[in-house]
């Protein structure tokens, strides 16, 4: 490589595999004679074209038996003399058949873009004397380049734009439509392939390869297919009978009913929770609550499990009747309407009164039931340490109120089977509602409060969209309404889910489990040091906010490759998607009612993981959450573990550290700490403009977004120290022929394009203005906001100070 004037570089190398025919295992080994640098890089230029590269950092090849001992001075001018001229005249050959290329490039970006090893944050070399440097050129790295380098817009300035430079190339790509205003690669590219690939694996005869989990997948997938009645009127009105019946035209009919058995029914078989929530502890114990707080609904939805009242919206936006209760009741209503309209001898006025006193005793009920001071939030109460013996003898008298026989309701729900009543957290106010409502409003509302808060709503896919669009089981059909096949693969993943559908042998399992688990294992352990020091707590003190945070996550490998199906074969038939679904429901509320937790996987995760393992290798899925095994573990880093620690950080915001503070686990610095770096970059969003129209500039709402934006910060944190930390200087550094990036530079390209995202103007109106709910700003500022402050990104890509992406203000995250 020379060097020319103003400092650039003009050699690019291109380096053919037919050239060294000693290529082994995939890579070309060179050992590294780099010693004592002054900690500054040598820049190179941009390629014009993916090729193999030897990035300028490479010593040649040393042939052995090279002969460098000294000889007399004749012999050298001799030696020389001969060595210049076949050295000449085979660059002179190599360059005529394209092998290497001289190329010149004179632009700002190219100056900054340094070479292909790592540095530490302070710019010295990542790698130390004895490390070897390799070029990984199996078909995966080829792969990985081009999508990697497809994302981006390479001659982009990253300190002007860093969204431009690594999300440029795919917002350029991407297509938008009347309908589709927005479009994520993640996670709406990535499900989009995972649902096609598993539409052609369902699609395919039964095999006698196929395991258990994908024949019984197979069956579902055909009967959803097949199912002709699937949400209509009449399967609405077929499951309302056999749940006892709502009779519009008779309320003598409507009263004529037995409640206790009405809600051991419901219970037992779909999960109900009309009035309050059966909690199973495992080991035979089980509580009975309904007093509930927002903390409590989250928690249990961390542990794969949930409360039916509670499943579109939380017990404090019911008790402050916020906006979103008034439009969700309007929905209901209005979907109701429309499926009991034709029902025999019911006119208009009774359809809307029937509704009107269901919903209104909702209402009331909901209200009641928000308990923000949920005080069983310990360890007692999931324990089941302080239970009692007698406590079931007493609940009839002091509980009467619910009208209920407790033995014979507990009994019809366990059919009979011993269980211990530990805890009972119930609402007296409950009572007095309840002795006060008339019992055929309680019947009515026990039924449609079945249909429309438990699984059974899956059946009517219509009602499933327009009153859950954004709720994560969704996430396969999100958008493909028109498309009955992506429709059945995400109604049915909802139930079995988890498995990849695909052969995985020994090897992948192990070498895939051992990868992860060493993204994993280093993110936590960096999570750790960070939350001691954020928090200034100890290690031990640490512990439960480390264990609520990364718990679930950790379980995604295994969730995923070792699922099990405790579903039998021959379970299902493919004649009848809504029979199937019922049974189906009604085996998973039995088992969890055993101490068994209901399976509950998001898609996205599944999908991560079969790029992982090969799954979907050659159907041109590549990135950016993660890539194909083989890929050296820098790139998984920047890519599955930036996707790792951002859900780490879901369960790490402002509403847990007050919750941890509540529990004397933190201190009031340690909220007051929290608050000000949130403030700070409240502050910052805040100067991002979102759009102009006419004389009206919108901006993003700092306050409004500073929650979510404070994790992608922490994350990107915790995935850049726990890269260092696993690297440390004592690994082999192992590059991507066609990425002229070192590895940090790489590391912050794959970090962004885990979020890349285009908008158009109507986009930025329906997603990021007029819709209140969304707690995030455009990816564009997501990107930007993180990287501009973060130092380590700056001294990666030496940007100037007081470059857009290299303030001298920075928000601290930690």
């Amino acid at each position: 490589m020379a060097k020319l004037s103003g400092g650039k570089y003009s050699a690019v190398y291109s380096l053919s595999m037919d050239s060294y025919p000693e290529l082994t295992d995939g890579c070309l080994t060179h050992e590294d004679d780099h010693e004592g640098t002054s900690g500054k890089e040598s820049p190179v230029s941009l390629p014009q074209q993916v090729g193999w590269l030897d990035d300028g950092e490479f010593d040649r090849p040393r042939l052995k038996g090279h002969n460098d001992s000294r000889v007399k001075c004749m012999c050298c001018i001799i030696w020389i003399l001969f060595l210049s001229t076949t050295g000449l005249a085979t660059l002179l050959g190599l360059v005529y058949t394209g092998v290497v290329h001289f190329t010149s490039y004179r632009n700002a970006t190219a100056s900054r873009i340094t070479t292909a090893h790592s540095i530490y944050p302070n710019g010295t070399d990542i790698y130390s004397s004895d490390r070897k440097l390799q070029v990984c050129k199996t078909p995966e790295c080829i792969e990985t380049a081009a999508s990697i380098l497809g994302r981006m817009v390479p001659n982009a300035d990253p300190c002007q734009d860093f969204n431009r430079f690594a999300c440029g190339g795919f917002a350029t790509k991407a297509s938008l439509s009347w309908h589709r205003t927005r479009l994520k690669e993640n996670p709406e590219q990535i499900l989009d392939s995972y649902a096609s690939y598993l539409i052609d694996v369902l699609s395919e005869s039964y095999l006698p390869t196929d395991n258990l989990i994908t024949s019984n997948f197979k069956t579902l997938f055909r009967s959803c297919l097949l199912d002709t009645e699937l949400g209509t009127r009449k399967a609405f009105l077929d499951i309302v009978d056999d749940l006892g019946g709502v009779f519009l035209s008779s309320i003598q009919k409507d009263t004529d009913f037995d409640l206790t058995t009405l809600l051991a029914n419901v219970t037992r078989l779909y999960g109900a929770s009309p009035f309050f929530k059966i909690i199973i502890h495992g080991g035979g114990k089980f509580s009975v609550v309904n007093r509930f707080s927002d903390r409590l609904v989250n928690l249990l939805r961390d542990s794969s499990d949930d409360i039916p009242n509670f499943r579109f919206l939380l017990p404090s936006e019911y008790y402050y009747r916020t906006e979103k209760v008034e439009t969700l009741q309007t929905q209901k209503i209005n979907l109701l309407r429309r499926l009991v309209a034709e029902v025999p001898q019911s006119a208009s006025s009774s359809i809307d009164k029937v509704l009107d006193e269901v919903f209104s005793f909702e209402d009331e009920l909901h209200m009641i039931l928000y308990d923000d001071e949920s005080a069983y939030l310990n360890e007692d109460f999931w324990d089941c340490s302080q239970r009692r013996t007698d406590i079931l003898s007493k609940m009839d008298l002091q509980f009467s109120g619910y009208q209920l026989n407790w033995t014979v309701f507990f009994n019809n729900v366990f059919q009979g089977e011993h269980m211990t009543l530990c805890n009972v957290q119930l609402n007296t106010a409950v009572q007095t509602l309840l002795q006060n409502t008339p019992k055929h409003v309680l019947k009515r509302y026990t039924i449609l409060h079945t249909v429309f808060n438990t699984d059974l709503l899956v059946l009517f896919p219509s009602i499933l969209k327009q009153l859950t669009p954004k709720q994560e089981h969704n996430l396969l059909i999100e958008g493909f309404d028109h498309q009955l096949e992506r429709q059945c693969v995400g109604y049915v993943f909802k139930f079995i889910p988890g498995s990849l559908h695909c052969t995985i042998n020994n090897t992948k399992r192990y070498e895939g489990g051992r990868k992860f688990s060493s993204v994993f294992d280093t993110i936590r352990a960096t999570l750790s040091d960070q939350i001691v020091k954020l928090f200034d707590i100890d290690i031990k003190d640490s512990q439960p906010i480390i264990n609520r945070c990364s718990e679930d996550v950790g379980q995604i490998w295994n969730q995923t490759v070792n699922q099990d199906s405790s579903i039998p074969s021959g379970f299902f038939t493919d004649q009848s998607f809504t029979i199937n679904i019922i049974n189906l429901i009604t085996h998973q509320n039995i088992q969890y009612l055993h101490g068994h937790k209901k399976p509950s996987v998001n898609p996205l995760n599944v999908a991560s993981v079969a790029q992982f393992v090969g799954c979907l290798y050659g159907r041109g899925v590549s990135g950016p959450i993660s890539y194909p095994l083989s890929l050296p573990i820098n790139v998984h880093f920047g890519s599955m573990g930036s996707f790792l620690a951002r859900q780490m950080t879901e369960k790490l915001d402002l509403d847990v550290v007050l919750n941890h503070y509540g529990q004397d686990l933190l201190d009031h610095s340690a909220v007051l700490n929290l608050a000000l770096k949130l403030q700070c970059l409240a502050s910052v969003y805040s100067n991002f403009q979102l759009l102009t129209e006419g004389t009206q500039t919108y901006k993003v709402r700092g306050d409004h977004i500073k929650n979510e934006s404070w994790k992608d910060h922490l994350s990107l944190k915790l995935t850049y120290e726990a890269w260092l930390r696993y690297n440390n200087g004592k690994r082999d550094v192992i590059t991507i022929p066609g990425l002229p990036y070192n590895q940090n530079q790489l590391f912050f390209v794959l970090f962004a394009q885990t979020m890349c995202e285009k908008v158009n103007k109507r986009g930025i109106l329906d997603h990021y203005i007029q819709d209140s709910s969304n707690p995030l700003p455009p990816s564009k500022y997501r990107i930007n906001g993180a990287v501009m402050n973060f130092a380590p990104f700056a001294r990666a890509f030496q940007c100037p100070a007081d470059s857009p992406m290299n303030p001298r203000r920075k928000c601290p995250t930690v």
